[in-house]
């Protein structure tokens, strides 16, 4: 075997199945290393473990699938998922390499990771006010786009996360917080299924007159919007609607509507 070529690689059981994977250092060392491992019950690997356990080291065999100079990380993951997409390997843990989606993991590795996070956050805090870089939030929201999770995952977060106090909460934001979110909401049209949930969770609730204010404040000068006494004067007054629409700049609908109690029903 080359002492210093590096690259792509397999490992095959003498059934046909195999293992995929790249090194930078030489294949050489990297075989070695995975022989020792193995060999000492202290693989990584599960499933390659159990294999070289149940049938020996004799039946495994090392197999060069590319040489490369794998300095550069996205040519190493391209040309390794290149490879597992056309040997589809038994042994890889994760069907894609450089993530760890679609790794199952035991119910005790689980709660290992977990305290094992928790400790690491504790111990090492994230600094107030810290912003990721653009790229890096950038790379996080593409990767997470298309993802649908499954009723079971939605069930099990949301009894994880029942009765947790939010980190955010009592957090206030600046105005240009508010606006960025503002603007980065702006023409997103709700679906008609979003619209019922909110008017469902809404239904019977109560405003105060700090709310009923800040709405106000909120909706003042925006396009034809109204103030709660400007609602509140078209509901009990004895004008034509076409005169309030002239003086209000609204719609003959939204004038209707006020009268009717079904916009502004608490005024």
């Amino acid at each position: 075997m080359p002492e210093r070529l590096s690259g792509i690689y397999a490992i095959y059981l003498a059934d046909g199945r195999c293992y995929v994977g790249s090194t930078a250092q030489s294949f050489k060392k990297r075989w070695a290393e995975h022989r020792q491992r193995l060999a000492i019950g202290k693989h990584p690997n599960i499933h390659l473990a159990r294999a070289w356990k149940k049938y020996g080291a004799d039946t495994f065999s090392f197999l060069i699938l590319e040489v490369l100079d794998l300095v550069n990380e996205e040519t190493r993951i391209a040309r390794e998922n290149y490879w597992i997409s056309q040997l589809s390997p038994e042994f890889n843990m994760a069907p894609v390499a450089g993530s760890v989606l679609g790794i199952k993991r035991r119910e005790e590795t689980k709660q290992l990771l977990r305290q094992l996070n928790l400790k690491h956050w504790k111990e090492n805090p994230r600094p107030t006010g810290y912003t990721r870089p653009e790229d890096v939030a950038k790379a996080i929201s593409e990767g997470r786009k298309g993802i649908k999770f499954t009723e079971a995952h939605i069930s099990n977060l949301s009894t994880s996360l029942r009765g947790r106090v939010s980190p955010r909460s009592g957090v206030t934001l600046s105005e240009e917080t508010k606006a960025k979110i503002s603007n980065s909401r702006r023409g997103i049209p709700r679906k008609p299924e979003d619209s019922a949930r909110a008017a469902e969770s809404n239904r019977g609730k109560k405003r105060t007159d700090e709310q009923r204010e800040a709405i106000s404040k909120s909706l003042l000068g925006k396009g034809g919007k109204l103030t709660e006494d400007q609602a509140r004067a078209i509901k009990q007054s004895s004008a034509k609607t076409k005169d309030l629409v002239k003086i209000y700049g609204i719609s003959r609908s939204q004038i209707n509507n006020i009268r009717s109690g079904k916009s502004w029903p608490h005024v």
